[in-house]
């Protein structure tokens, strides 16, 4: 099991939560500013201590409040806990022990969120398509985390070498580790990239068949040339500069749809619903890779956060998605607007879904959660 309850303390609207969730799916249906976004950014937090909404962390602490804390039990054998005082940096624990490093918790509890702003990996900046492969590659590859955060140090170096005009030899000095770092990670993005395609060829005919897409991979430099010719090729650019021009941090995927025999760029010529849907089906393929290449390790089960999307595409588009995830396994914790046709749909795509998973509902109003019986 994922995520088996969470303790809620303080965080944005919330001044005490205990909630125990099902292993397979979570909804939580209310009006407004009821608290439902609130709710879904404490798993999220838990995930990356960080929000996906506000920059600091001080401004999730309850208004009057001193301090929140969340705390779950994960997988059923281990405890996260996060504290985060309003006048001090936050503390993490793994069971008793304090957490030295994020990338632990990163590990502990993969998770990702669909939301009104997943459509910017379609047409937002390359830093968000960056973010997305990486999710993939760190997941899986835990070791190439080491590879990245050095890569990020050299480079720093060497842009500083650059920058207050360091001699050649000693700006050429950095290119050795900095190639090393990069051709790990770019051989992993890049079998990635690879796997996502494999996904997209196939659900074609299920999910996609009116959007016959893919993904083409920038590894951050012309692939004609290998990095050590271009960072050679560089140089005296680089010099006036004062900064290494291409790289592994310049890496980005266009997502394009093949018509009539010709090829496209999706954000220019996709409707936005048919964009929302690609994005959100391209994050659950991310959870989708995640299981298979983590199979002889089933204790570390994806999570997959859905925000309030019933607005954001058509019934058909919906029915399509649902039926997706709900193939996956995944625990899926969702929030829904409360009206008629939600709850109607809620009931026949997800309370009585054909894969027979077990699921929660529960009512949010004015920041107090309410477990809803089903039948």
């Amino acid at each position: 099991m994922p995520i088996k309850s969470i303790h809620i303390e303080h965080f944005r609207c919330f001044e005490s939560l205990d909630i125990t969730l099902s292993p397979d799916i979570n909804i939580f249906y209310g009006l407004n500013a009821s608290g439902k976004t609130a709710l879904l950014e404490s798993f999220f937090y838990l995930s990356r201590a960080k929000s996906f909404k506000s920059i600091t962390a001080n401004k999730l602490i309850q208004l009057g409040m001193d301090k929140f804390i969340l705390i779950a039990e994960i997988n059923q054998f281990t405890r996260l806990a996060m504290m985060k005082p309003r006048s001090k940096t936050q503390f993490i624990k793994i069971d008793s022990e304090f957490v030295v490093s994020l990338s632990d918790v990163y590990h502990l509890l993969p998770l990702q969120i669909i939301d009104t702003q997943s459509i910017s990996l379609i047409d937002g900046s390359p830093s968000i398509r960056r973010k997305y492969i990486d999710w993939i590659v760190f997941h899986v590859k835990h070791h190439l985390i080491d590879d990245w955060k050095k890569y990020r140090k050299v480079i720093r170096n060497r842009n500083h070498a650059l920058k207050h005009g360091f001699s050649i030899q000693e700006i050429q000095a950095w290119n050795s580790e900095l190639i090393l770092h990069s051709e790990k990670i770019n051989e992993a993005r890049k079998y990635f990239i690879d796997r996502v395609n494999e996904k997209l060829k196939n659900y074609r005919q299920d999910y996609l068949s009116f959007i016959p897409c893919y993904l083409e991979f920038y590894q951050g430099w012309d692939t004609k040339f290998s990095y050590a010719d271009i960072l050679q090729k560089n140089l005296q650019y680089e010099i006036k500069r004062g900064h290494t021009k291409e790289g592994i941090h310049k890496a980005d995927f266009y997502l394009k749809v093949n018509h009539d025999k010709s090829n496209f760029l999706a954000k220019e010529i996709l409707s936005n619903g048919q964009k929302k849907l690609i994005a959100f089906i391209l994050y659950v393929i991310q959870l989708e890779i995640y299981l298979e290449e983590i199979k002889s390790d089933s204790q570390y089960q994806p999570v997959i956060l859905i925000d309030d999307i019933t607005s954001e595409l058509d019934m058909t588009l919906l029915t399509l998605l649902f039926d997706y995830i709900l193939s996956l396994n995944i625990q899926i914790i969702i929030t829904i607007l409360e009206t008629r046709e939600n709850l109607q749909l809620v009931n026949e795509k997800l309370i009585h879904n054909k894969y027979k998973k077990n699921v929660k509902l529960f009512h949010i109003k004015q920041s107090a959660i309410r477990e809803i019986t089903t039948t």
